[in-house]
């Protein structure tokens, strides 16, 4: 198997330090890098609000539940990028949503996952077994993160790559005047309720001011 010899290149699952917001890359050698959203994305759907990635809480602990094994004896914490199939529909749960892409998507390539100024990065490699035709739909595709809330958070459960997707293009799932779920694909659906629309312009402000807050600290760090 030509791909058993890349899998524990320990770099490839580290930040790869991207100059700029960039698409998802694969090179000839199978490595995966780029940015599953973009902070500076909003959702065009809801005027005079930016409804933005959120960030997470938990070093992205539920979408990177995998591991990969490296070459200085570690283990690189990963997720998954599938391909095939729809995103799981807005107002579900998190582990019904899991099932879904259990059952309708093919994992193509196991990344891990992290932030840096520019947005989301994920870092990694195309899986083994992965076809040709799969590695050439998946860098003809955009990769769409799904979030769901965990805990009062919205959180990164999956990404699928998908034809149309990514932001700003988002839906955006609201209950009972919660922002519930975050899928960077798909149609945009309109709210004309002034609660949903209060408690949106609320999410916003609380994400600007953490991504200020954020880019403060890596500005003392680089410091």
């Amino acid at each position: 198997n030509k791909w058993v010899r890349y899998r524990v290149v320990f770099r490839w699952f580290t930040n790869p330090n991207l100059p700029g917001p960039t698409h998802i890359t694969i090179t000839e050698e199978g490595r995966v890098f780029g940015h599953i959203a973009e902070w500076s994305a909003c959702h065009i759907g809801y005027e005079g609000v930016c409804v933005a990635p959120p960030q997470s809480e938990v070093d992205y602990a539920y979408f990177a539940t995998g591991q990969v094994l490296l070459d200085d004896g570690s283990a690189a914490k990963t997720g998954v990028i599938s391909l095939g199939g729809g995103h799981a529909r807005d107002g579900m749960r998190v582990q019904p949503v899991l099932s879904h892409y259990d059952s309708t998507s093919t994992g193509v390539a196991d990344v891990a996952v992290g932030e840096d100024e520019h947005g989301i990065w994920c870092a990694g490699w195309i899986r083994p077994g992965t076809t040709e035709e799969q590695v050439i739909a998946l860098r003809a595709s955009d990769v769409s993160g799904d979030w769901r809330e965990i805990r009062g958070n919205l959180e990164l459960v999956a990404a699928l790559a998908v034809n149309v997707g990514g932001f700003p293009t988002v839906s955006v799932g609201v209950e009972n005047g919660v922002q519930v779920s975050l899928v960077a694909a798909g149609a945009v659906r309109g709210y004309d309720d002034d609660d949903i629309i209060e408690s949106l312009a609320e999410k916003v402000e609380h994400s600007l001011a953490a991504r200020q807050s954020r880019r403060e600290r890596m500005q003392e760090l680089a410091t």
